[in-house]
């Protein structure tokens, strides 16, 4: 047989050796040593490209002629899809927050406070959602989802999204800050008493790396806040029973009315 011929009918020879004559086993797996337990981190260094994948999981990752869906029993269960955030965003099951390199330092920008927020450890307000400070797209495939950056983008929901009352809620990676944002005090109320006047916070710029400690009453709004009527003799939960404790006003009882975007009277 002539040289150019034989190296011609190679590949098939050696497919029909390790796969049989009608199609690929599917117990053989290009994928290397470890790749499940680094597969978020691997699949970031492509740039979430899932071409790749899809010639052989199908485009939809839903299972191809050579392999299974990544949806089953040995990779991604049902409770937990190829499709869930957290396989390519970061783990919000672990407590601290690990990111996709498996990091929960945070000192790490990808990190930062994630778990403060989603776990409501600062026992000030409810859990913060993801969608509070991403768009949490229908699908993997939603349009704009996989795009040319590497990272979350940063869009502020309508809680976090001030500009109603003149500013404009801004992330910059570049310092890790966040700006003019309503839940750490970038707020402005006018006063019941229509005079004018109004209750204001005390317009923080957050760094995302750097963890708030001790006593955050106080941080965020003045105690009472400036420009609050004076209401001599009464405690904050005198008025705002469904949020603080009438003996403590340090102590909120009432998680979901704190930092709401509302006026909580009672």
């Amino acid at each position: 047989m002539p040289t150019n011929r034989l190296l011609l009918c190679l590949p098939a020879v050696l497919l029909a050796t390790f796969t049989g004559c009608s199609e690929p086993a599917r117990d053989i797996t290009p994928h290397p040593a470890g790749w499940r337990e680094l597969h978020p981190a691997r699949v970031r260094a492509t740039n979430y490209n899932f071409t790749s994948c899809g010639q052989c999981h199908g485009a939809d990752l839903a299972g191809g002629e050579v392999a299974d869906g990544c949806s089953r029993e040995s990779c991604h269960t049902a409770e937990e899809s190829v499709y869930s955030c957290d396989n390519c965003h970061g783990f919000t099951n672990s407590d601290p927050f690990e990111n996709v390199a498996g990091e929960t330092s945070t000192d790490i920008l990808t990190v930062g406070v994630h778990t403060s927020h989603y776990t409501a450890a600062h026992n000030l307000t409810s859990n913060v959602t993801c969608a509070s400070c991403h768009i949490v797209p229908d699908s993997v495939w939603a349009e704009g989802h996989i795009d040319t950056s590497a990272y979350a983008e940063v869009n502020f929901g309508p809680l976090g999204d001030v500009a109603a009352v003149g500013t404009v809620t801004s992330w910059d990676r570049d310092t890790g800050t966040c700006s003019n944002i309503y839940c750490h005090g970038d707020w402005a109320y006018e006063r019941a008493d229509s005079t004018g006047k109004f209750v204001t916070g005390n317009n923080i710029t957050m760094t995302w790396t750097k963890p708030v400690e001790g006593i955050l009453c106080g941080t965020c709004h003045n105690l009472p806040p400036m420009g609050h009527r004076e209401l001599f003799g009464l405690s904050c939960g005198d008025c705002h029973s469904s949020v603080l404790s009438a003996n403590d006003m340090t102590v909120i009882t009432g998680l979901k009315n704190h930092i709401n975007g509302m006026k909580n009277l009672p």
